[in-house]
C-alpha cells in the first residue's frame, strides 16, 4: 500500500473535518462519471463543502479543536516543520519569502540554544550575563575575550545581539 506523507495526512485530516459521508460518496462517484458531468459536479461538491463548513462554524465544532485555534498558543517549534510541509505548494515568489522565514526560524532556534547555554553557564559559574557584558578585559575575575574566543563567529554575533537587546 502507498505510504502517506505527513503533509498529505494533515490535508486528509482537515478535509475529513469539513465534510460528511454524502460529500465523500459524491467524490468517489465523481471519478467514474463522464467528463461533462464531472465539470458540473465539481463546483457542486465544493459548494456542499463550503455550506457544511459554514454550518459547522456557526454551530460550533462537535469536538472543539485544541488551543491551536488561538494564534498565541501555537508552539513556535511547529513553524519549522510546517514550512517544510508547505514548500511543495509554493510558487517561486512565495518560496523565496518562505526561505527567508525559514532562515529567521533557524536563527531564532540558534539564538534560543545560545541563550540556554548561557543560562547554564550562569547557573554553573554564578556569573550573571549582565556582569559579563559589563566587565572589561582588564578585570582579573573573568577575561571576556577568552570567553568570546570559545564561540564561533556566528555565535559571537548572536551573543552581541543578545547582550545589546
Amino acid at each position: 500500500m502507498e505510504q502517506i506523507s505527513e503533509s498529505q495526512n494533515q490535508i486528509y485530516i482537515f478535509d475529513s473535518l469539513y465534510t460528511n459521508n454524502h460529500i465523500q460518496m459524491l467524490k468517489i462517484i465523481y471519478g467514474v462519471l463522464p467528463v461533462k458531468v464531472q465539470q458540473k459536479l465539481a463546483p457542486f461538491i465544493k459548494y456542499l463543502e463550503l455550506q457544511y463548513s459554514l454550518q459547522l462554524v456557526r454551530s460550533g465544532f462537535p469536538n472543539p479543536p485544541n488551543d491551536t485555534d488561538n494564534p498565541n498558543n501555537i508552539m513556535f517549534d511547529t513553524i519549522g516543520p510546517m514550512i517544510k510541509e508547505l514548500k511543495p505548494y509554493l510558487g517561486p515568489k512565495e518560496s523565496e519569502q518562505f526561505n527567508k522565514l525559514e532562515q529567521f526560524y533557524q536563527m531564532f532556534h540558534q539564538f534560543k540554544h545560545i541563550q540556554e547555554t548561557l543560562e547554564q553557564f550562569e547557573a554553573m559559574t554564578g556569573i550573571k550575563l549582565s556582569d559579563l557584558a559589563a566587565m572589561n578585559s582588564n578585570d582579573n575575575s573573568v577575561n571576556m575575550d577568552l570567553l568570546l574566543n570559545l564561540l564561533s563567529n556566528e555565535q559571537k554575533d548572536m551573543f552581541d545581539a543578545f547582550m545589546k537587546g
